[in-house]
């Protein structure tokens, strides 16, 4: 989605009017195993990519990676919890065949 789109989400569900690279609203626990949804903002994905030296696509797929550890429950509000999350995504990555960025963190 777009910046201003994903602004609108972030506005609507946690208050803060302005865009994020994005945001993941998870499900009740049902039956088919769906954790949630993940929404990703294309604009920002591109910006970020650019400023970590990646292609727009290693960006977009490294967001789903953190959206989705967000959906299992891992969070990154502190430096321990930071830490922890950088670890899984490369561990994911690396499962997944991409190019491993172990230093990739969340801008927002």
């Amino acid at each position: 989605m777009s910046d201003s789109e994903i602004g609108d989400l972030n506005a609507q569900f946690r208050g803060m009017d302005t865009p994020t690279d994005v945001l993941t609203f998870p499900s009740v626990p049902n039956p088919a195993h769906h954790l949630g949804d993940i929404a990703i903002s294309v604009d920002t994905a591109e910006r970020q990519a650019r400023e970590r030296g990646l292609k727009p696509s290693e960006e977009l797929q490294y967001l789903a990676i953190h959206g989705a550890l967000h959906l299992c429950g891992l969070d990154d509000e502190t430096e321990e919890q930071r830490s922890e999350m950088v670890r899984e995504m490369a561990r994911v990555a690396e499962k997944l065949g991409l190019r491993v960025v172990e230093t990739w963190h969340s801008i927002h």
